[in-house]
């Protein structure tokens, strides 16, 4: 199987749904994994699941790493005229929000969130790429590469594309050569872009639609693209991520 990958990353439990799937399927056959112009975050994270990672010189990869993103329009509802209130059972309790500051305590919330995801996906790394620890962490500070150096780096294993993608399971892995190719694709959604991206597209829609006209959930006044979804494991999300729709 040939997974061809162009994709900034995405949510983070998408990532390893897919990892999972993916290392489930090489118990049966060989799985060679071919970014393309880009496979970064939690797109090289599906990466790691193949047994050989073929890019191209120039492609953007790497990103190793976790964001949790979320917004505040408190200012934004004063303007208008909006107050929010809430009853919780707990001080941390449904935080963040997006209509009152952040205090010291849910932002420490959030910090060990991010680093306990953080070194699970370091630790696929150093299983993955056969790398010491301290090797995969200084990899792992967020940086992007282009193919070449990713190579140099041991985070790819060769350059090229689909045809050196194929050319090694034929060489390595006995697949036939004249094995026929069968292309399967699915189609994107924008309800799955990382939040930054979707929060653009909310109030690119006008922020008086998103506050005056909101959906029919538990959320009240903010749509769903304002919503909580997550940590996301992404690079550049807002102008990556909609430029490969």
């Amino acid at each position: 199987m040939v997974v061809s990958i162009n994709s900034p990353g995405g949510s983070t439990t998408g990532g390893e749904a897919l990892y999972g799937a993916l290392r489930e399927l090489s118990e049966k056959k060989p799985v060679v994994a071919e970014i393309r112009t880009l496979g970064t975050s939690a797109g090289y994270m599906v990466a790691l699941a193949s047994d050989h990672i073929v890019a191209r010189y120039n492609t953007i990869t790497g990103s190793i790493g976790v964001l949790f993103q979320f917004g505040n329009v408190q200012k934004l509802l004063e303007t208008v005229g909006v107050e929010m209130n809430a009853v919780k059972s707990a001080p941390l309790k449904a935080e963040p929000d997006f209509y009152s500051e952040t205090t010291p305590e849910v932002r420490a919330m959030l910090e060990t969130l991010v680093n306990d995801s953080y070194e699970w996906f370091v630790s696929l790394v150093v299983e993955r790429r056969a790398l010491e620890p301290a090797r995969a962490r200084e990899l792992s500070d967020g940086r992007i590469l282009i193919g070449q150096r990713a190579l140099d780096a041991k985070l790819v294993d060769a350059i090229g594309g689909e045809d050196e993608a194929i050319a090694w399971l034929e060489s390595e892995k006995g697949v036939a050569k004249d094995l026929p190719v069968v292309t399967w694709r699915i189609s994107e959604g924008l309800d799955e872009l990382p939040f930054s991206s979707r929060i653009s597209r909310e109030f690119g829609k006008g922020i008086g639609l998103a506050i005056l006209d909101p959906i029919d959930e538990a959320k009240g006044l903010i749509p769903r693209g304002l919503t909580l979804d997550g940590l996301v494991s992404v690079w550049q999300a807002s102008d990556a991520a909609a430029n490969n729709q």
